[in-house]
């Protein structure tokens, strides 16, 4: 591989991995709830966070088709920095609502980008072959730096919820760096700029009605990989409901998503896995996250290690067969439109999981969450049967 590739391969590494490195990670949750936020409160934040998301998804995508990916990758970080900026400023219900809709911004208008630039890419440097194995890898260093980051929190609590704040805000800002200087958009996408933002946003969503394993891969996103999404805001107030420190959480949270990250390594040695074989996996995940919910100690950290180490895995192969499949130019429509589907499954997500919380507790809404998982996997399981849909990465 070329010096330049090379450089430009790290550009996504530090960006994906390094811009995660927030130390606020695990204790965000209880920050709120130290703050006057109620579980259900909680769940509010977390819909509007979608909701916002959800919004922007798809305009954002179009827009990644039409400018340039990569300002708009620069541009996200700025975004979540200024976040934790009100998050700092203000600290009460508003406060943090306001940090959750730039975030989100920011999440939007990466969202889609990053997958797309980096398709694109490979398949200008005739590397297409290896983007299953090049894209896992990506993913993981993003999760490791979720992982790094709460060990880090765990770390920098004893100082205080301000000083957390403080370096989570530095965090994206120094993520961008490499990305300004090593990479650049693709002649592909430079191609597709001739093309009106209007017929760019039509031809994705074209394609994601009527190309059949697009449209699958959508609904599995909206509704499967949802789950894991919104159980993922809290495994750490999960822990502490079952008795672990403040510190204590932030360290188990941080081995929690290193285990999401190795299961995402991993991604490059399962290239061939089918559709079926990954929502088979996804059913033991769910399996896995019930014996969390009623197990305690070790057993508990190991069982949900074991579960995110497989969510890992799948969603990793999931995200990669997206992109295999699609024909158009639109890419970061497409990718971005199977984003909105997730936003829009998570607001009655966060919604449904707060009230159940707020009623049984974590414990109660983590069995109900993992009971979820394995009936939508095999329905998804029966529905690719039906319409006959085997893909494999390759």
């Amino acid at each position: 591989m070329q010096s330049g590739h090379k450089k430009t391969l790290f550009a996504f590494y530090f960006n994906s991995g390094f811009r995660e490195v927030i130390p606020i990670y695990p204790l965000y949750a209880i920050m709120f709830g130290e703050h006057g936020v109620s579980p259900f409160e909680l769940s509010i934040l977390f819909a509007a966070w979608a909701a916002t998301g959800m919004v922007l998804e798809v305009p954002s995508g179009a827009l990644a088709d039409r400018f340039s990916r990569k300002w708009l990758i620069v541009l996200s970080g700025l975004f979540k920095s200024a976040a934790f900026l009100s998050w700092f400023l203000w600290q009460e219900f508003f406060g943090y609502l306001g940090g959750f809709i730039l975030w989100a911004i920011g999440s939007s208008i990466r969202s889609g980008a990053w997958e797309a630039l980096l398709f694109d890419l490979m398949k200008k440097w005739g590397e297409s072959q290896n983007f299953p194995g090049t894209y896992g890898r990506i993913r993981a260093a993003a999760t490791a730096g979720v992982g790094v980051g709460e060990v880090c929190g765990g770390f920098l609590i004893i100082y205080g919820y301000d000083w957390v704040l403080l370096v989570s805000m530095l965090i994206p800002l120094t993520a961008t760096v490499p990305f300004i200087f090593w990479v650049t958009d693709t002649l592909f996408q430079k191609k597709s700029a001739q093309s009106t933002y209007i017929t760019l946003l039509r031809d994705g969503l074209k394609e994601s009605v009527h190309n059949r394993s697009v449209l699958y891969i959508l609904l599995i996103s909206a509704f499967l990989i949802m789950i894991f999404g919104v159980y993922d805001e809290y495994v750490t107030p999960m822990f502490r409901e079952k008795g672990f420190s403040l510190q204590s959480v932030a360290f188990l949270g941080a081995l929690v998503y290193l285990s999401q990250s190795t299961g995402m390594m991993a991604a490059g040695l399962f290239n061939k896995t089918s559709l079926s074989r990954i929502l088979l996996a996804t059913t033991c995940a769910g399996v896995l996250l019930m014996s969390a919910a009623i197990a305690e100690a070790a057993f508990l950290v190991v069982s949900m290690c074991l579960c995110f180490c497989i969510f890992g895995l799948c969603s990793a192969l999931f995200g990669a067969s997206l992109q295999q499949v699609i024909q158009t130019e639109a890419r970061s429509t497409v990718t971005s439109i199977t984003a909105f589907g997730e936003s829009l499954g998570g607001i009655p997500g966060f919604l449904a999981f707060g009230l159940v919380a707020q009623y049984h507790g974590m414990t109660g809404a983590t069995l109900a969450t993992s009971c979820a998982v394995i009936i939508l996997a095999l329905l998804f399981l029966a529905l690719g049967k039906l319409w006959k849909i085997e893909l494999h990465n390759h």
